[in-house]
């Protein structure tokens, strides 16, 4: 049996519905996905982004040291959620993990109410940002092999385990995790058959982040 660690960062600022959200969403995982041994750490992340200092690098901070704190031996898989996603399958973690068994594993992630694309700054492909509206990948295919991903993915924990937590200037904090991934020969990719949903931040009082 593998084991997860299903990682939600979150800030203490966080709107009230997008918190209750959260754990309703997490509070389905281990019942969803019985193959798994899943540990589910939600931990608050004191960090408020003022837009005066370069967006990825407290976020790969934070990242860093919720990993450091709970990463264990024996867990064989991470899974990434940010906090303001606000709609995903129950059983996200037995889809991505059989999508690219080995690999490093996305979904497709929406704005809420939109067929907008949502993390254009850290899905990229060739190089480039995925199109904000379809078709979103070139070519369109149901595991689209990519230079990087964020928002909620799933990991082997071993890319973590070799305490390589870099940050590419310019880029999300999660690029240069899927750099170490693509390196030990895992393949990055968006499963586009799932898609989640991340919240419309505006209408919760934010500004859309890292764009």
């Amino acid at each position: 049996m593998k084991h997860v660690l299903v990682a939600i960062p979150y800030k203490e600022t966080l709107h009230r519905v997008l918190y209750r959200r959260m754990m309703e969403l997490s509070d389905r995982l281990i019942d969803a996905n019985p193959d798994y041994e899943i540990e589910i750490v939600r931990i608050c992340d004191k960090f408020v982004f003022t837009g005066e200092e370069p967006y990825s690098f407290p976020q790969a901070t934070a990242r860093n040291a919720l990993l450091a704190a709970y990463l264990k031996p024996e867990h064989d898989l991470v899974m990434w959620i940010d906090a303001d996603i606000v709609d995903y399958p129950a059983d996200i973690i037995t889809v991505l993990d059989n999508a690219n068994p080995g690999g490093v594993t996305a979904p497709m992630v929406l704005i809420e109410g939109t067929v907008q694309f949502y993390d254009t700054y850290g899905y990229r492909q060739n190089g480039n940002p995925i199109s904000h509206i379809p078709p979103y990948f070139n070519p369109f295919e149901q595991l689209t092999e990519i230079d990087a991903v964020g928002c909620a993915y799933l990991i082997p924990a071993s890319v973590y385990k070799d305490d390589r937590y870099t940050c590419t200037p310019g880029q999300t904090e999660h690029y240069s995790i899927m750099q170490v991934a693509k390196a030990a020969g895992m393949k990055v990719a968006c499963f586009t058959d799932m898609v989640i949903y991340h919240a419309y931040l505006p209408k919760y009082g934010e500004y859309f982040h890292g764009h």
